[in-house]
């Protein structure tokens, strides 16, 4: 007899999460009525967080009022002994991740009818859940947010039902969850999202349609549609949502099915199935014409027979084969592992616990630096008779934000999203002069018992011939690059160096001091000589060069993007230097020399993490060889999700930049791509060209540059690449534009209509907008 809960008995435990458990119960009544359910409950540890509980409770209110054959039934929630539960419905069978994993095991295809079969009886549970309303009949709007392999189940009888509507976000009493639907907060599970969901825009039940349309592809195919081998890079190729490549690998997928597919794995929601139930009624024509019958039977015997034989376990790692490298952690339900192997992420964690026993001996130190690393376990058992346990996507580790009097800023920088495990690190310190009435840092201390910790030193002499007969010894030499006279960027490694010098973001024209030596041009530095060779070998001739006018960005931003211009924008003014790399006229990947635009200090300035963190992830990616991006995800101080939106935010802010330039050169080289381990972002030029415009374009500067064009008639254009709408403007904007539509002259516009300075500011801002990108026009 198993131990009771109230009056369940609980009979197995048969899963587990960061929050709840999951139990195997039987409930006994009166004259030997008794009933096999699920319990899920709080863990002990968790009674107290209100958020949770909430969350626990709220999915019980929900899941109360949706009462169909294709979803999971929930019977009633409670509170025994302060810990709080649901119990469930218990579906004797299996997951569909588990039945993947299994045939993947076997070596075998699932039926293409039994895929679409499954695949329709889910479109059934989702439509009733999109359209279910409450007991006073007012619809709940309820998104699933989470439809994965691992949240349908498969009875032994062959029933097809939806789980763990514990992230769905629902209309509840005529208010919005805003609990669980947060801005900025990513729920389910990564490979199984939405397009609108991993870039933060808003999303209805056509989300939870293009994850159904994940699941019937990797059903058929026993591929990963959209992993990547970083969480960055599955969070962009979800983005693109780029199939058509997919159906040239696996063309035994029919025709019709292919069309299906399309239509569900649209990039755009508009251009989805309206509704899950025009979905399934695809399906279920598709399988009519084709005189095929399937039935729940079809499916349970198809089950036997896979289940049959008792075959080793498979790891849930491996479960669909398209997963190429080997992955930091069991695949859990926060989705894909990261970039790291479990013995890499072992050795970042050792290095992460080293460098904070030095800083904790810092003298200088004004904070405590500890940070707790994730033990990095799998948040749910599955097993053969699983019902997993939701919540675990809520568990969020709180941070404390910390602040240090610090003389050294952390500027270090990372490729945006790395596809491949990188073998250096490319990312800096950045330090100022010293200043003797700031503290010395944690990050200066550390350094120095780092530098100690690794042997005798060297003189710098000794030290650049070690680099170049020794890859051990190179490790210990530094590199800085001094940006301008106060401006120190360091310190590198050699190939940490190189590797900036062939991305453009180190200039050729810098001075860089070896292992503490005397700063002298990069030219002369010997070991260096190769990458500046490929530098100045690829960057000898541009297609087209020119100098920087403030006024004249914006007609060149227009012109790149309407001749999707695909290439590399250099752009230099004094000792700055930025790189843009197009595609098809929009901007992919931007480097920047400037320390302030680095990941590091980016992190810190956008309150993301704090300094000290930043500190110790540099401290440990230095040492051990990752990239920064990549190191902060290990350590768990951000999501992945969430570097992925900073990643955004830097770019753009690298972009809009530019417009504040009051001089400098530009050179464009055609078909230059950009570095390859990198995940392309996708910056809509136009929009971070109008921000630009509002944000760096003062009154002086624009009345000077219309000064003698004020007075003359201009008109509207129907030659522009883009419309006035593309421009995306504000309510200020907005109206100044139409104070120039009853205009005839920019003069009457600005004096005779306007009223105060900032109008006149925002007539000629959006002038310039219309004029640079051939909306308006003055008479030749």
């Amino acid at each position: 007899m198993g131990k009771t809960f109230g009056r369940y008995e609980l009979l197995e435990r048969i899963g587990v999460g960061g929050m709840a458990e999951v139990w195997k119960s039987r409930v006994a009544g009166v004259g030997g009525f008794e009933k096999i359910l699920v319990l899920k409950k709080v863990l002990p540890a968790f009674v107290e967080n209100k958020t949770f509980v909430e969350m626990l409770l709220a999915e019980a209110r929900l899941c109360a009022v949706l009462q169909h054959a294709n979803i999971v039934q929930t019977y009633e929630n409670g509170e025994i002994d302060g810990q709080y539960y649901i119990a469930m419905e218990y579906v004797k069978g299996y997951d569909l991740f588990k039945i993947l994993s299994r045939v993947t095991q076997l070596k075998r295809k699932i039926p293409a009818e039994l895929c679409l079969y499954i695949a329709a009886e889910v479109a059934k549970g989702l439509d009733y859940a999109h359209t279910a309303k409450d007991h006073q009949g007012r619809p709940l709007n309820i998104i699933h947010r989470d439809v994965s392999p691992s949240n349908i189940l498969i009875s032994e009888t062959g029933e097809v039902k939806v789980m763990d509507f514990g992230v769905a976000r629902a209309t509840m009493d005529g208010t919005t969850n805003e609990n669980r639907s947060r801005a900025g907060v990513l729920k389910g599970k990564l490979g199984y999202m939405s397009p609108e969901q991993v870039t933060g825009q808003p999303f209805d039940l056509r989300s939870d349609i293009f994850s159904l349309g994940i699941i019937l592809y990797e059903s058929m195919t026993l591929k990963r549609l959209f992993l990547g081998r970083t969480d960055l890079e599955t969070l962009v190729n979800i983005r693109d949502a780029k199939i058509e490549h997919k159906f040239h690998k696996h063309s035994y997928i029919e025709e019709s099915v292919r069309a299906v597919l399309r239509r569900a794995l649209a990039r755009e929601s508009k251009d989805r199935y309206a509704s899950a139930l025009d979905f399934q009624d695809d399906i279920t024509s598709l399988l009519f014409e084709q005189k095929t019958a399937v039935t729940n039977r079809s499916l349970a015997k198809y089950l036997d027979e896979i289940f049959s034989e008792e075959i080793p376990e498979v790891d849930a790692d491996n479960a669909l084969p398209e997963q190429k490298t080997p992955p930091a952690r069991k695949v859990d339900e926060n989705g894909p592992s990261l970039t790291f192997s479990p013995t890499e992420l072992r050795q970042h964690q050792a290095e992460i616990r080293r460098v904070r026993k030095l800083q904790k001996t810092a003298k200088t130190a004004e904070v405590d630096t500890e940070v707790e690393v994730s033990s990095d376990k799998p948040d749910t058992a599955v097993e053969r008779h699983s019902v997993k346990a939701a919540g675990a996507d809520s568990a969020t580790r709180k941070k404390e934000k910390r602040l240090v009097s610090s003389s050294a800023v952390m500027a270090k920088d990372t490729s945006p999203g790395i596809l491949h495990r990188p073998k250096v690190a490319s990312d800096a310190f950045k330090s100022t002069a010293p200043n003797p009435r700031q503290s010395q840092s944690i990050a200066a201390v550390s350094r120095r018992e780092l530098r100690a910790s690794t042997g005798p030193q060297m003189s710098s002499g000794a030290r650049r011939s070690s680099s170049m007969n020794s890859e051990n010894h190179s490790r210990l030499v530094e590199y800085r690059v001094r940006v301008h006279d106060r401006e120190i960027l360091g310190p590198f490694s050699r190939q940490a160096l190189e590797s900036m010098i062939e991305s453009h973001t180190v200039s050729p024209r810098a001075s860089v001091s070896v292992s503490d030596g005397p700063y002298v041009p990069l030219s002369e530095i010997p070991e260096l000589a190769s990458a500046m060779a490929k530098v100045q070998s690829s960057r000898a001739n541009p297609d087209a060069f020119g100098d920087v006018s403030r006024v004249e960005l914006p007609r060149l931003t227009y012109q790149l993007f309407s001749q999707r211009f695909t290439g590399c924008l250099e752009l230099s003014q004094s000792t700055v230097l930025k790189s843009i790399y197009f595609r098809k006229g929009r901007p992919v990947y931007i480097t920047s020399n400037q320390s302030g635009e680095m990941l590091g200090a980016f992190l810190v300035s956008q309150g993301v993490i704090g300094q000290s963190d930043v500190e110790l992830a540099v401290a440990t990616s230095n040492r051990g060889g990752g990239r920064l991006g990549d190191v902060i995800v290990a350590m768990n101080l951000i999501k992945p999700y969430q570097l992925y939106q900073v990643l955004e935010k830097q770019i753009r802010a690298r972009f809009v930049d530019i417009f504040g330039w009051e001089s400098g050169e530009w050179r464009m080289y055609k078909d230059s791509v950009p570095p390859v381990n990198i995940v392309p972002l996708d910056l809509d030029p136009i929009s971070a060209m109008v921000e630009g415009v509002r944000t760096k374009m003062s009154l002086s500067i624009l009345e000077s540059y219309f000064a003698d064009r004020s007075g003359i008639a201009y008109s509207k254009q129907s030659q522009s690449k883009i419309s006035i709408e593309a421009l995306r403007l504000q309510a200020r904007e907005a109206k100044a534009l139409g104070l120039l539509m009853s205009s005839d002259t920019l003069q009457q516009a600005k004096t005779e209509k306007c009223r105060s300075r900032q109008q006149q500011l925002s007539v000629l801002q959006v002038m310039l907008l219309l004029i640079q990108t051939d909306l308006f026009s003055y008479p030749k």
